[in-house]
């Protein structure tokens, strides 16, 4: 394979980057998605496949992706990054076809003003506004953090570091069929619904009609 992508410093910034196994993904899906429109045959089908496309199965993701990626775990990711805006999925014919929404911006030169003297501008202003900000910060409203739902394997870790007996697995499929909300409320503390689950299942332990649903 050859030709290259771009990617911008700010990825850092970006909850891809935080998870090792998410970025590695991520960086993979932006090389093995097309640079340029062709058509693929696949089980018979002849389809059109785009630029930023792929007609790659969740199982050939995986295997692509590499250790510790099955289908589920390759579903639950793009799942993320759609909900994220980053890609959007639909299902053909035969195979799942995958989009990268603004795909120019890792594929395409970078803008004419992104020459040295410009960058250097654009450098001197950025050190500026960070120079108000630190002046203003006691009058600074933080940012709102944006919830990203667990994976099974972070929910199984963390239930393992509390010695609870919480099923990772029922914990997801639970709240994903609630779209992460509880009762009327969104989710902002994954891990103290786990503690809640864990209250209730030890408060419980002698009853044999708990209802989960309710947590």
């Amino acid at each position: 394979m050859s030709g290259w992508i771009t990617l911008h410093r700010q990825i850092k910034d970006h909850w891809v980057f935080e998870n090792a196994d998410y970025f590695r993904a991520w960086v993979t899906m932006l090389m093995e998605v097309n640079h340029d429109n062709h058509k693929t045959l696949i089980k018979g089908k002849l389809l059109t496949c785009g630029r930023g496309e792929s007609l790659l199965s969740h199982n050939s993701w995986a295997i692509k992706f590499g250790k510790g990626w099955d289908r589920y775990k390759v579903m639950r990711f793009f799942k993320l990054l759609e909900s994220d805006g980053m890609i959007r999925t639909n299902t053909a014919q035969v195979t799942t076809r995958l989009i990268v929404n603004n795909y120019a911006k890792y594929q395409d030169k970078p803008p004419k003003d992104c020459t040295p003297k410009r960058t250097e501008n654009a450098h001197k202003l950025h050190t500026k506004r960070t120079q108000l900000n630190n002046d203003n910060n006691d009058n600074k409203v933080k940012p709102f953090k944006k919830f990203i739902p667990p994976t099974a394997e972070q929910v199984a870790e963390y239930c393992k570091e509390r010695s609870n007996s919480v099923s990772a697995e029922k914990f997801i499929n639970h709240y994903e069929a609630n779209g992460w909300v509880r009762g009327k409320t969104k989710i902002k503390d994954w891990k103290a619904c786990v503690r809640t689950w864990e209250q209730n299942k030890s408060s419980s332990n002698e009853s044999t009609d708990f209802d989960w649903g309710a947590v």
